[in-house]
């Protein structure tokens, strides 16, 4: 008897806390630019963070400059091909999702 009752409160106990578990969404990172000079040297870009399901970012513009602001604000004064990228963390930093996205300034 001792071993059923035992038995079954394990399984109970297995239950309640595999349901108590609470999955954290994916986060999808992404990005869209706004250039104040139309793409030509000196260039000021705002970065609009769109990413989702993400609390810490990190960026990196391409030209050994990089932030951890979620909006930034970069100034290119240099012209050439740039690959921006973003990382998006989720909450807990195990998950993280990246996007790409060259850039061209004249």
């Amino acid at each position: 008897m001792k071993k059923q009752v035992l038995l079954l409160s394990s399984v109970f106990f297995l239950f309640a806390g595999v349901s108590c578990y609470k999955k954290t969404a994916v986060p999808v990172a992404d990005f869209s630019i706004q250039s104040s000079n139309d793409s030509i040297v000196p260039d000021t870009i705002t970065f609009r963070n769109l990413s989702q399901n993400a609390s810490t970012y990190e960026w990196n513009f391409g030209d050994n400059h990089s932030s951890t602001v979620t909006n930034p604000v970069h100034i290119y004064t240099v012209a050439g091909n740039y690959t921006v990228t973003l990382k998006a963390y989720s909450d807990s930093r195990e998950q993280w999702a990246t996007k790409n996205r060259i850039i061209n300034i004249e």
